[in-house]
């Protein structure tokens, strides 16, 4: 069956007039979009209006060599109709001529898993997995004059598949390409802001460019986007149920984001040492559990970041959110109508959101932890050993475990002057590298301490952490503690080759960079 890409281009364009003709660098954006096509090796066609205005679309064609065929301005699916018909088309690969970053090898790995799967429509868009202006849709000339059959509505005629979107058609999203993961980034041309942005990437990188090296570029000279000054608000919760290592998380991001950002915490505990602590780093609210939308109203943000505890997560307060949502989440499986979410559960069962069009990242590359310093020396045996459960340790395990030969910290005051030789809270970040082995439940301490390097014995505090810690164990991360009365028995049994085994697999899963990768997604999310 014959295959051809059709790049749907036309110069009335509205919000940025006759932008397929416009400069960037050398070429005309329709132009960078037909070499990008061209280099897929399947035929290519321009179909675009039979309007004089687009007489210099078909000029261009017959300059690069390709196809152009003419039609109704309006039907846009007649058009692409007529014009597969006329070159004998049974399979129409359809981008758009706003796109001039197009990669061939997403053409192909589309047409590839058309055949494969046999879908009625294969696409890039329906789960956001590419950047967003290297899209592509695979669909057969006869449907499509299927559809021509049976709708006469202006919008479908003018948005070609979009009646197979709206009734009972098989759709699949094309598999992910890990490499060019980055649905944040918008890479089409719709404004003069658009333009611009590609001008700048065009003159950095030059003309012969991939969608690889427009990443690398974007991520390592993220100065080149225009970043946002949208206002927004980071509400995170702490109590004494659940801990305070969302403010722990929160307070590093809010750090490293250059936004007009205010902390918002949901607390059962507004004298909390962390909840103190946070006010002198960021401008802080401190609100109860009750009554939280409204509360929340008054700030007015055009963005929320939501980091509470998983748990406390009621699905209707978060559609009702003010402004763009970006979520933080350890649960999944729900769909939480929101624009982002980061799930930093290592298992990956637990990150599907039934069927959300969410941009989504997943794993322990997305922990915000901000700059840890790392062990460097092997652990040869167990001499110091630190301990901590939070800052509200719920489940009393201060208490259960406190031996002379344990660095025992507690957030609480009065606790630490009931614990003999209990210390106040250490710098994690700094001082964890001192230490050979890490007690804990499965917070943040578990997850700075696997970015340390460092090994663990994990006591979990809740149904989630047992989880998460059994998951771990599984993969040789950490030792999972289910009797406190064995605790002395599993430290003698830690040999130096399981030390070494445990700190080398948690690396694997979590690098300490998670602060600044999530950052920069949020900033390009944001500055779309």
């Amino acid at each position: 069956m014959k295959t051809l890409v059709i790049i749907q281009a036309r110069s009335g364009s509205k919000r940025l007039p006759n932008k397929i003709n416009l400069p960037l660098g050398n070429k005309t954006l329709l132009q960078w979009a037909v070499e990008g096509a061209v280099k897929s090796e399947f035929p290519v066609v321009v179909a675009t209006s039979n309007k004089f205005a687009d007489d210099s679309v078909e000029k261009l064609c017959k300059k690069l060599g390709v196809g152009c065929f003419r039609g109704s301005e309006e039907n846009v699916l007649l058009r692409i109709v007529e014009c597969a018909k006329v070159n004998n088309a049974e399979i129409i690969v359809r981008v758009c001529g706003d796109q001039p970053f197009l990669d061939f090898e997403v053409l192909k790995r589309a047409v590839k898993e058309y055949n494969e799967f046999k879908p009625d429509l294969l696409n890039t868009r329906t789960i956001p997995v590419l950047p967003q202006g290297i899209d592509v849709e695979v669909v057969s000339r006869q449907l499509l004059e299927e559809v021509l059959s049976k709708t006469t509505k202006e919008y479908h005629l003018e948005h070609v598949t979009s009646y197979l979107y709206e009734n009972n058609y098989t759709i699949k999203n094309i598999s992910l390409l890990p490499e060019l993961f980055r649905p944040e980034l918008k890479l089409t041309i719709d404004t003069k802001e658009d333009l611009d942005f590609a001008r700048r990437i065009v003159q950095k990188l030059g003309e012969k460019i991939t969608t690889r090296e427009i990443i690398s570029l974007l991520e390592n000279n993220p100065e080149i986007y225009k970043l946002t000054n949208k206002k927004g608000i980071m509400l995170v919760s702490a109590g004494k149920e659940y801990g305070v290592g969302h403010i722990s998380t929160a307070l590093e991001l809010v750090k490293e984001l250059p936004l007009e950002l205010e902390l918002v915490i949901v607390t059962d505990e507004p004298n909390h040492e962390f909840v103190t602590k946070a006010k002198t780093i960021v401008k802080t609210h401190v609100i109860g559990f009750g009554g939280i939308l409204e509360k929340l109203k008054k700030f007015n943000p055009e963005f929320v970041l939501v980091d509470m505890d998983s748990r406390t997560y009621d699905k209707e307060l978060i559609k009702k959110l003010p402004g763009e949502v970006i979520l933080f989440d350890v649960l999944g499986d729900v769909d939480y109508n929101v624009q982002m979410i980061f799930n930093r559960n290592p298992d990956e069962s637990k990150h599907n959101y039934l069927g959300s069009k969410a941009i989504i990242y997943t794993g322990l590359k997305y922990v915000s932890l901000g700059i840890i310093k790392k062990r460097i020396i092997p652990i040869e045996k167990v001499d110091k050993i630190f301990a901590s459960f939070g800052g509200s340790d719920p489940c009393g395990f201060s208490e259960k475990i406190h031996q002379e030969n344990i660095t025992l910290a507690v957030f609480d005051e009065s606790r630490r002057a009931a614990l003999a030789g209990a210390v106040a809270p250490i710098d994690l970040n700094n001082e964890l590298a001192e230490f050979d082995l890490i007690i804990c439940s499965g917070g943040t301490t578990l997850l700075k301490a696997m970015a340390t390097g460092v090994p663990r014995i994990a006591i979990p505090q809740n149904e989630y952490e047992a989880k998460q810690i059994e998951f771990l164990e599984n993969n040789g991360v950490v030792v999972y503690l289910r009797d406190l009365g064995n605790l002395n028995q599993k430290i003698a049994g830690l040999t130096p080759k399981k030390l070494n085994a445990q700190v080398e697999n948690g690396l694997k899963m979590i690098d300490g960079e998670g602060t600044k990768r999530i950052a920069q997604r949020i900033l390009f999310f944001l500055a779309r």
